[in-house]
Order: structure tokens, then C-alpha cells, then sequence
């Protein structure tokens, strides 16, 4: 193959892995509404806060991350939904480390971590936000199901 070709071959691969890339960092972050009516049992995920199970949903809404070790932005989103979790009465946090629990990986999809689920008073997943969630995003989500 001629020089001329391979370098315009090699363009157009960075500018397909360009615009792949800015594709997906646009969905980052970003809630997705979920309106399958699937709830979710905490009983049933072995979910621990400060060492004792945790089997009861929050009163208005539950933020159930799924993290993982090697995850940079994990930590970060943590400390994020914990400071949430402190500001608004009857909220939970749960960080469940899916890198323990493969088999929630694949009940629930999670292909990226961070991924949050944000869960109704009942147990329902109203919406998912896959990558770091932005603070504004979780405070729309929690307005939207406080106001419901």
C-alpha cells in the first residue's frame, strides 16, 4: 500500500476513534430513565454499611452504586453520593464493590463502573447513570422522585 494511502487510512482511524470518544464521553454521567418496574430486594444484594447488612431501602431514595478497585472515578463518586447522602434526610447510600459480587454484574448490566442505580422508596430503578455522576444529575434525580 502506498505511503499517501496508509497515512489517510491512519486519519480516518483517529478521527473514528475521535468522534467514538466523544460520543461516549457525552453519555457519561448523564441519567437514563428506567421504567421497566424492576425492584430490587437489598436482603438479596449482601450489601454492608459500616459493617452490619443493610436490608432496609432509604425512606425516600436509595443511590446503589456499583464500584470497583481499580476504578479511579469510584472513589470519587462515593464520597460524592455519602455527602449527598448526609444532606438529605432519608436518603441511602450503597457502594457495593461488583468485583465481589460477579453475579450482579450481569443481573443488573454493569459494563463500567462507576454505575449508580437510583432507586425509589419501594425498591424500583427509576434511572441509571453509568460513569461519575455529576452533582447536579443526582439532585435532579432525587427532586424528581422527592416531588413525585
Amino acid at each position: 500500500m502506498p505511503l499517501d494511502q496508509r497515512i489517510l487510512v491512519l486519519v480516518g482511524l483517529v478521527l473514528l476513534a475521535s468522534i467514538v470518544g466523544l460520543w461516549l464521553s457525552s453519555k457519561s454521567g448523564k441519567a437514563r430513565q428506567i421504567n421497566n418496574g424492576e425492584q430490587i430486594q437489598l436482603s438479596n444484594l449482601g450489601a454492608t454499611k459500616n459493617g452490619k447488612p443493610v436490608v432496609k431501602l432509604g425512606e425516600k431514595v436509595t443511590l446503589l452504586q456499583f464500584s470497583s478497585d481499580f476504578c479511579s472515578s469510584c472513589k470519587q463518586t462515593s464520597v460524592l453520593l455519602e455527602n449527598i447522602e448526609k444532606a438529605n434526610e432519608g436518603l441511602l447510600h450503597i457502594d457495593l464493590d461488583i468485583a465481589e459480587r460477579l453475579d450482579l454484574a450481569k443481573t443488573f448490566n454493569i459494563l463500567t463502573t462507576p454505575t449508580t442505580l437510583i432507586l425509589d422508596s419501594k425498591g424500583s430503578v427509576v434511572s441509571r447513570i453509568v460513569g461519575a455522576p455529576k452533582l447536579a444529575t443526582i439532585e435532579a434525580e432525587i427532586e424528581k422522585l422527592v416531588n413525585k
